[in-house]
């Protein structure tokens, strides 16, 4: 959701809580998860969210520009693209 749908996030004020639960959810996934190479790479994951966050933004402004409008949320525009 950080990633994707950021202009909508900050919009919205909500931003720093989804990355906020974005990196936890990593965190707890990988303290679930009995494959240790899994969990590592989890554990990364989360450790990581800012950058991966920061890329998905990138690559959504980059590869699927799309123009929202007030009658079209964020999920639509992607399908039409």
């Amino acid at each position: 959701m950080s990633g994707v749908f950021r202009d909508r996030l900050k919009c919205r004020g909500q931003i720093t809580y989804y990355r906020d639960h974005g990196r936890s959810a990593f965190a707890r996934c990988a303290r679930l998860e009995s494959n240790p190479q899994h969990a590592a790479v989890l554990n990364r994951m989360g450790h990581d969210f800012e950058p991966i966050s920061n890329a998905l933004d990138q690559l959504w402004h980059r590869r699927l520009p799309v123009a929202l409008t007030a009658d079209l949320s964020p999920l639509a525009a992607l399908w039409r693209a």
